[in-house]
């Protein structure tokens, strides 16, 4: 006969797809990645550097203000 062809002139494929793998193992490889990839960030970008100038403080203290009381002539009658 055909020699196991198919008579529609087309050669025959094969299953070569491999089952996919499940969701939680693609999950996990994810997270792998990711973590993998933030630790080489972390890496390349430089942390910002804080300065911190120290600066001296004076405590201002309020000037004492003495109170004046004007104290009222009396007035004496005669």
């Amino acid at each position: 006969m055909n020699g196991g062809r198919s008579d529609s002139g087309r050669p025959e494929r094969g299953n070569f797809r491999s089952p996919a793998p499940s969701f939680d193992q693609n999950k996990v490889q994810l997270d792998a990645v990711n973590a993998k990839l933030d630790k080489i960030l972390s890496i390349l970008i430089p942390a910002p550097i804080v300065k911190k100038d120290s600066v001296e403080v004076k405590e201002v203290k309020p000037e004492k203000v003495k109170k004046v009381i004007k104290k009222t002539a009396s007035i004496k009658k005669k």
